[in-house]
């Protein structure tokens, strides 16, 4: 008993009054969000070593950053700026003298102030653990040491339109 069972599908000019009615119900749809770049966002840089937030800072002003850009040495002196400040976009290191960028990045998120702010966890930690605990965390993205200027560009980029796309399917 095996029967062929074919589907005929009816082209929009072959469909009577009633296919048409039937057929045209409204399904929302998402409005799709343009590309864009966090060129005026405030930004936090969580970094240790000077000359690699200094070269971080130098590089986001090179890829368009024009907005207020803070920097933090130690996740203390982050908290306070966090607790200060509207800051816009998050770039964390892993290893710092203080604690970790993890334990900065729960503190941030159990804020509602920055639960949902773009969070980058940038260390030269490469190992799939540190990445998972960032993600499970709340890190939106992760980059690994030493970064290039197009791939720092290309993470910030597709973190803030992931933000933004959150962002306007919460509306």
């Amino acid at each position: 008993m095996n029967e062929k069972t074919t589907t005929r599908i009816k082209l929009p000019s072959q469909l009577s009054q009633s296919d048409k009615t039937s057929t045209n119900k409204k399904i929302p749809i998402n409005k799709p969000v343009e590309s864009s770049f966090p060129s005026n966002e405030t930004f936090l840089i969580l970094e240790d070593m000077d000359h690699l937030r200094q070269q971080m800072i130098s590089d986001l002003k090179s890829i368009g950053v024009n907005g207020k850009i803070f920097e933090a040495p130690c996740v203390q002196d982050a908290l306070k700026i966090a607790a200060a400040e509207k800051i816009e976009f998050i770039i964390s290191d892993w290893n710092l003298p203080d604690g970790t960028g993890l334990d900065f990045l729960k503190k941030v998120r159990a804020s509602a102030k920055y639960k949902t702010t773009p969070f980058i966890v940038c260390t030269t930690n490469d190992e799939i653990q540190y990445f998972l605990d960032a993600v499970a965390n709340g890190a939106n993205d992760f980059i690994v040491k030493p970064w290039t200027v197009e791939e720092l560009k290309k993470k910030v980029t597709l973190t803030w339109n992931g933000y933004l796309k959150k962002q306007s399917l919460s509306k």
